[in-house]
């Protein structure tokens, strides 16, 4: 159950939270003398760590910067705070030191009342003190490790909403955007099964069912597979174009790299699918170099988006056992396609070893059955 209030001038925020068999009461007081606000952050987790963020999307934490209170066991007040900018879902992407909150001076952190409590002042834009304005915010709360490293947070355990700084108003929602999670998800599903399932199965075949399948059956099969994939790419794409539009500008430059790798992949998926279109037919003078360029720039943009992929899942805070899955997917699709290459070439060389020995053969038999021949009659 989520619920907050704000009042603004010296009154406390309360906000309720509750998790796995523990409750967490963060207490947020807010006052602002012109473009500065001190606040004060208080949370019930003395062991653990809480934090507060502004987010760069509306209840997303990727992208946004906080400062997070926790506790430090070497610290002589009993706790450490700084900011931070949340840039993946990861404890190791979580780094002091970083994001956009302009702070001023120390952050005062302590271990109190059995709690921690964290005092800081920060630079506010002049639009977020206007009466309309509307300020969002997340909060969470979570454990530390034997290192004091921050350990990921439940849905349960964080909070999401809007603070008005001139009126001490706000409102409290789920801990992130369902639109933006689904887009997300979505995103990430439909660029992961194209770029890292279904192309890399069309160009195995492509390179390892020629002589087995025949000309039109493996290229009608490798084509209907590069359709989909290139349905899905540009689907995953606008979804991508959506989230970069509500996340704005001020975002990780981990995730600023996946974005200008998506985006140099999908134009050159884009490139391949209008190079299937004007490709020249088998006789053209320029068929060879065509044939170069397709082949080589999809193997290269395929090896881009797997990597690309991985971004995304580290972005996403996936386990272990999801670039497992991966890894073992690729190891699957290229040791078959390898070992079909290699099986056709033996069969081929000996298939062509063979020819070549029944002619030399059937000439020796022709020639010793037949005085005439030259080297025989030389030798009667």
């Amino acid at each position: 159950m989520l619920s907050a209030t704000v009042n603004v001038s010296i009154i406390v925020n309360y906000c309720r939270l509750q998790g796995d068999h523990k409750q967490l009461r963060d207490q947020v007081a807010l006052y602002r003398m012109e473009a500065l606000m001190t606040a004060a952050l208080q949370c019930a987790n003395p062991d653990g760590w809480c934090g507060w963020a502004i987010p760069a999307q509306p209840g997303r934490m990727v992208g946004a910067s906080a400062v997070i209170v926790k506790a430090c066991t070497n610290c002589s007040t009993g706790a450490t705070a700084d900011k931070y900018l949340l840039a993946a879902k990861r404890s190791s992407a979580i780094v002091p030191g970083t994001g956009s909150l302009d702070v001023v001076g120390p952050i005062y952190a302590a271990k109190t009342g059995g709690g921690l409590i964290a005092v800081f002042t920060m630079r506010v834009t002049p639009d977020a003190a206007q009466p309309d304005a509307q300020t969002n915010y997340i909060a969470a709360h979570g454990s530390v490790d034997a290192s004091d490293t921050l350990q990921p947070h439940t849905d349960q355990m964080a909070v999401a909403g809007t603070l008005s700084l001139a009126s001490g108003t706000s409102s409290s929602d789920s801990s992130s955007n369902p639109t933006v999670d689904k887009a997300t998800t979505a995103h990430g599903v439909l660029m992961t099964v194209a770029w890292a399932v279904i192309l890399p199965i069309s160009v195995a075949i492509a390179f390892s069912m020629r002589k087995t399948w025949g000309p039109r059956t493996w290229f009608q099969i490798h084509r209907a597979l590069g359709v989909i994939a290139f349905v899905c790419i540009l689907a995953g794409f606008a979804l991508g174009v959506y989230l970069w539009v509500t996340g704005g500008p001020d975002l990780p430059d981990i995730l600023k790299a996946h974005v200008s790798i998506g985006v140099i992949t999908t134009a050159f998926a884009i490139l391949q699918a209008l190079a299937l279109v004007a490709r020249p037919k088998p006789d053209a003078k320029y068929r060879g170099l065509w044939n170069h360029y397709h082949h080589s720039v999809g193997r290269i943009v395929v090896l881009l988006a797997f990597a690309n992929a991985l971004i995304g899942f580290y972005l996403g805070g996936l386990g272990w056992g999801w670039y497992l899955g991966l890894a073992l997917i690729w190891c699957f699709i290229w040791s078959v396609a390898a070992v079909k290459a290699f099986y056709d070439r033996l069969r081929e060389e000996r298939c062509t070893f063979i020819k070549k020995g029944g002619m030399q053969t059937n000439g020796a038999t022709e020639m010793s059955a037949n005085p005439g021949n030259g080297a025989y009659s030389n030798m009667a």
